[in-house]
């Protein structure tokens, strides 16, 4: 390998068992650990209500606004799906939106 270069690795029930091990005996990396798991929590619950209770405009506007990069990244049928929605619908929201 290439001094320098970037390494691959994987994770099992034995790395999982080392995370729990450094997060015992080192408090920076549970405490890292810790945020980062409030951060992806509270990005799931706000997925789960913006996906329940929007409508397919809505949840356009707040996919737009939050991920604006991936609006181009990304085929319509992806985004259409992230946001449970069929990529005909995407297409007349996005047609609405973009006149606005």
């Amino acid at each position: 390998m290439v001094k320098g270069s970037m390494r691959m690795y994987f994770v099992d029930n034995n790395d999982l068992d080392h995370a729990n091990e450094l997060k015992e005996k080192l408090p920076a990396f549970r405490q890292m650990m810790n945020s980062l798991d409030e951060r992806n929590i509270k990005a799931n619950e706000r997925r789960l209500t913006v996906a329940i209770s929007f409508s397919a405009e809505k949840r356009y506007v707040e996919f737009a606004d939050c991920y604006p990069e991936l609006i181009a990244r990304f085929p319509q049928h992806i985004i259409a799906s992230y946001l449970g929605i069929n990529k005909d619908t995407l297409s007349r929201v996005k047609s609405q939106y973009n006149l606005k």
